[in-house]
């Protein structure tokens, strides 16, 4: 129903009231973050990019990873999913976290850049993530090269130079 609201109610008032550009970000931190992979799934992709910090997707991740199974597609005019969170952060973001990523990988298209962002020395919602996050959706650059697992990003101005990414292989596109 909150979804619905957001999608159905919110985001039509805002472009009726104000001129506004075709980027629209969903971000959640925790429980939010958790809703924004939700409603990426199952939603109407009202938004342009999402951001989901510290997502606790040990709450249900069988669903959820069963929600993107069941949409198979994203829509083209969702650009960018960037996923960050902290090395010490919750069990139920970081033990789950990583291997839900890689599972959404195969029903993500090859050209909706994504990113998984694992802070060092971060715990549950990471005061840098907004800043990652809109870094990321606002930047040009591709994602680092395919991995396995988390790696050592490229440092950027204001960064912690020792945080890893993830971007899971690809078919083809932009990541």
């Amino acid at each position: 129903a909150f979804r619905d609201f957001i999608e159905k109610e919110v985001v039509p008032l805002v472009a009726k009231r104000w001129r506004i550009g075709p980027t629209r970000i969903l971000y959640g931190e925790s429980y939010g973050g958790l809703f924004v992979l939700d409603a990426l799934a199952r939603g109407r992709q009202a938004f342009s990019d999402y951001i989901a910090v510290s997502p606790t997707i040990g709450v249900w991740p069988q669903e959820l990873s069963a929600s993107f199974q069941k949409c198979a597609r994203v829509p083209s005019r969702v650009r960018s999913l960037c996923i960050i969170y902290g090395a010490a952060d919750a069990p139920l973001v970081k033990e789950y976290t990583l291997s839900f990523f890689r599972s959404i990988d195969a029903v993500l298209p090859g050209t909706l850049r994504r990113r998984l962002t694992v802070l060092p020395g971060e715990g549950h919602n990471p005061a840098s993530s907004l800043e990652l996050g809109l870094r990321f959706v606002f930047s040009e650059e591709s994602a680092p090269p395919a991995s396995d697992g988390p790696q050592p990003g490229p440092p950027e101005a204001g960064s912690d130079p020792g945080r890893q990414e993830a971007t899971p292989r690809q078919s083809g596109g932009e990541t």
